[in-house]
């Protein structure tokens, strides 16, 4: 009898190896399905707070749409006419006759936008890196900051409204020109503008979030879902085709050196075809 044989016969179990090996069978597959319970579970959990995201940053982008469509791009709009029209007036009117113009003086009204939850919810209960989380914190910072501008048209316009102002001094004012003793103020004028820029940023990186929240969720989805058979749905593709066609989507060439940040990694079988060339080189 060999030592392994002697060993099995004195301290194996009375009932024989075979109730050993089958509680131990047992344990394991009892541990294998907790384990794979709590994957799933967690694995859905996080596919759902993905989608409620993704729908967050689509109902934000809308609403920013909106402001702009209903509020940013008038106020733009009619600036930009009380201005061309001044300089037109400066250079045909020979007999310096009075500039006729109205102002839009209104207050306005910072969005409420849940920026907060989607922030907590894309840190706290989603693993997405990279892209989407940068467009992230960029938007919630641009949200921030278009706040604070709203905030400061709000004092300008209480600030022109207290004081007594002649209508060349309220043209100075509102196109910020400068002024016969040589002070030019440009702060309305530039206040707009950041009101606009921001508005845009804020379209913009909401809908980058969006785009990237449904990449990784279906992405996941994909590798994680045919091992649980979830029946968590894809995240379709937003549609922005409408607001393309009004003039109201901010364009991606205008923020090509905050993307150019972001490339994608190249497939596995570049970066081997790369690694092999860098070596032929050395060689």
């Amino acid at each position: 009898m060999s030592i392994l044989s002697e060993f099995l016969h004195n301290h194996g179990p009375q009932n024989g190896w075979g109730t050993f090996f089958t509680a131990a069978f047992g344990a394991f597959a009892g541990a294998f399905a907790a384990s794979r319970a709590h994957n799933k579970r967690a694995l859905v959990a996080e596919l759902n707070a993905l989608n409620a995201a993704h729908e967050l940053s689509v109902a934000i982008a809308n609403n920013f749409l909106a402001f702009k469509r209903q509020i940013a791009l008038p106020l733009k709009t009619e600036f930009e006419r009380i201005k061309s029209a001044y300089a037109s007036y400066q250079n045909n009117n020979k007999n310096k006759s009075l500039f006729q113009f109205t102002i839009d003086h209104r207050s306005l009204t910072a969005l409420a936008t849940p920026h907060a939850a989607l922030e907590k919810m894309v840190f706290e209960k989603t693993l997405m890196r990279g892209r989407g989380l940068a467009a992230l914190v960029t938007l919630v910072g641009t949200i921030d900051g278009l706040g604070i501008a709203i905030k400061t048209r709000n004092e300008l316009v209480e600030e022109h409204r207290s004081k007594q102002r002649n209508d060349r001094e309220r043209l100075e004012f509102f196109l910020g020109l400068r002024t016969a003793a040589g002070v030019m103020d440009a702060r309305f004028p530039t206040n707009l503008e950041a009101i606009v820029e921001q508005t845009d940023f804020c379209v913009f990186y909401a809908k980058t979030l969006a785009t990237d929240l449904a990449r990784y969720s279906n992405d996941l989805r994909w590798k994680e879902g045919w091992l649980y058979r979830l029946r968590v749905p894809r995240i379709d593709a937003t549609d922005w085709s409408h607001a393309e066609r009004l003039g109201l989507m901010p364009k991606d060439a205008d923020y090509q050196n905050w993307l150019r940040g972001f490339q994608p990694r190249p497939m596995r079988w570049l970066r081997f075809l790369a690694s092999f060339k860098l070596k032929n080189d050395a060689e």
